[in-house]
């Protein structure tokens, strides 16, 4: 395997695992909200909708800023 390939093999699993821990917490912050709205009759489905939908806008935030730092990181080390 190239080092590249490592290298953004390594970066999508440490990615992975922020991402995860990030949203472990938020749920956790959550759970009174998500038990209410299952008590107000919402399904499950919505539910996991909506921790999908918050998942992709994370993952999403933090994709656009690390991508455009890396390009700048690279560019810088070219020249």
């Amino acid at each position: 395997m190239s080092r590249i390939r490592m290298f953004f093999v390594v970066a999508f699993v440490v990615g992975a695992v922020i991402l995860y821990q990030i949203l472990s917490a938020e749920i956790m912050n959550k759970l009174k909200e998500f038990a209410t709205l299952k008590a107000m009759g919402y399904s499950g489905f919505y539910l996991n909708k909506s921790v999908l939908q918050q998942a992709t806008l994370l993952a999403l935030l933090g994709f656009v800023p690390a991508a455009l730092m890396a390009t700048v990181m690279y560019r810088t080390g070219q020249a």
